[in-house]
């Protein structure tokens, strides 16, 4: 069976089944799980409204949504998402099957693309420092600026504690005694150090 009839035929078990997750789509298309997401990532591409559940850890297709939630760029949902996220273990049980449905709406308008950073289990800590939750945002928003091959607008300071604006393109993570953002400006690269930016912001 040859790729397109692969995906033609995971279309057609989505909309039969409703669901389904990463494993049964290997086993389904005969494929290993990395070839299973260019396909999901295809797929979505030829504007097929599927989206991963983060909840349930499944993909489905996505219904009717409220046109409003349309405005809300990448950024918006990412941090929407973080903040349900964070919300969700300190509230009842009620509460908490509303901020997963609500997370779960959420999944369906977000670039299939950027689900493995989105997913990989990032959530903030009552109990930390505000300076220790700023750190993983902003690793979390660098990590989308490098999937998504977006530009970043950082917030910093510099070497004389003063806060500057810095506009980067092909943003990268290096790791020299601490993580270091690396970047092109219009005067060539710069290397800040992780822990030194306040806001991240993807254009």
């Amino acid at each position: 069976m040859n790729k397109m009839r692969k995906m033609l035929l995971l279309i057609n078990v989505l909309q039969s089944r409703k669901r389904i997750d990463i494993k049964s789509i290997t086993t389904l298309c005969n494929v290993h799980k990395r070839t299973a997401y260019r396909y999901i990532n295809t797929i979505s591409e030829a504007n097929v409204p599927i989206y991963f559940d983060g909840c349930e850890g499944v993909y489905k297709l996505r219904e009717e949504i409220n046109q409003a939630i349309w405005n809300f760029d990448t950024q918006d949902i990412v941090m929407l998402q973080l903040a349900l996220k964070t919300l969700i273990p300190i509230v009842n049980e009620d509460y908490a099957n509303d901020l997963r449905d609500l997370l779960s709406r959420l999944c369906a308008v977000r670039n299939t693309g950027i689900d493995p950073i989105i997913d990989s289990g990032i959530h903030l800590d009552y109990g930390k420092s505000d300076n220790e939750n700023t750190v993983k945002i902003n690793e979390l928003l660098i990590h989308l600026g490098i999937l998504t091959k977006r530009r970043l607008r950082l917030h910093h300071d510099n070497n004389m504690k003063e806060t500057q604006s810095i506009t980067i393109s092909d943003p990268q993570l290096q790791f020299k005694a601490g993580w270091i953002v690396v970047g092109i400006t219009n005067s060539g690269v710069v290397k800040i150090p992780l822990t030194a930016i306040k806001h991240v912001k993807l254009l």
